[in-house]
């Protein structure tokens, strides 16, 4: 596993490339994203958007997993404000983090989930 900040051991990256594909074999129509919330916090998110395997970019899931690197897109943190309770009151970061997955994937997101309470959740 590639190196982490500190207080991220137990964060693993988004693999978007996992996520595209399982998006079409299931036939998704929406997706959910939760701990928008803890997920700013954390400076800097990456995204795998790609593998580099023998030496080329690929963005498709090969056999040989192991010899895979994953070629990630950074994005800025956040803070959420409290009190939110749309979509367009979510800072502009985190905007730009949901709307890249919705556009790396084709499918829209439509939960976003914002704390651990069940009520935390923004109906997109």
């Amino acid at each position: 596993m590639e190196q982490q900040q500190k207080g991220q051991e137990d964060v693993g990256w988004l693999d978007l490339v996992m996520i595209k594909n399982a998006c079409f074999i299931c036939g998704l129509t929406s997706l959910c994203v939760n701990h928008i919330d803890t997920i700013g916090k954390l400076g800097k998110i990456k995204v795998c958007v790609a593998y580099e395997y023998k030496g080329e970019k690929i963005e498709y899931i090969p056999i040989d997993r192991q010899n895979c690197k994953p070629i990630y897109e950074e994005f800025e943190g956040w803070e959420l404000p409290n009190g939110i309770t749309t979509y367009e009151q979510l800072p502009e970061n985190a905007k730009k983090y949901i709307e890249f997955i919705e556009q790396y994937t084709k499918v829209k997101i439509k939960y976003i989930g914002i704390g651990a309470d069940e009520k935390e959740t923004i109906v997109k």
